[in-house]
């Protein structure tokens, strides 16, 4: 079952009984950081797979956001904060891809049947590629092939 935001927040309340908004977000933030390297990974694998190119991904602390950095860059957008691997994973593979087609000039990655780009969405509790053109999956976040 993916870990969603209900959910979390749920087994925080059964842990912890009522905490304070401020000791809510840093136990978001540690939730974060704990699932950052499985999420940063399963992307990177994805570039790697279908691109030939490895890539440095990682979710880094910037003024006490968690920031998605990509070979050095934070990439744009305001952060990450989910608590659950997938959902993380979706938005990694996000901004991931905003940075890749920033710089190769093309859509990443793209759905070999009809040549356009997919997307990162969640279906079914999982991370998958989304193929808007065909309205199907591509194949799970971390299992891309190449074209």
């Amino acid at each position: 079952m993916a870990v969603d935001w209900g959910h979390w927040l749920h087994l925080v309340f059964v842990q912890n009984g009522p905490v304070s908004s401020d000791e809510l977000y840093l136990m978001a933030e540690l939730a974060t950081l704990e699932i950052a390297d499985a999420a940063c990974e399963r992307v990177s694998k994805d570039v790697l797979s279908s691109t030939g190119t490895s890539i440095s991904v990682q979710i880094v602390e910037d003024d006490d956001v968690c920031r998605v950095e990509i070979d050095g860059q934070l990439a744009s957008g305001t952060g990450v904060r989910s608590v659950g691997l997938e959902y993380l994973t979706v938005d990694v593979a996000d901004a991931v891809q905003e940075h890749l087609m920033e710089q190769l000039w093309r859509p990443w990655p793209e759905c070999t049947r009809h040549r356009r780009g997919v997307h990162p969405e969640m279906a079914a509790g999982s991370a998958i590629w989304i193929c808007q053109a065909g309205k199907h999956s591509v194949s799970r976040i971390g299992e891309l092939t190449k074209p």
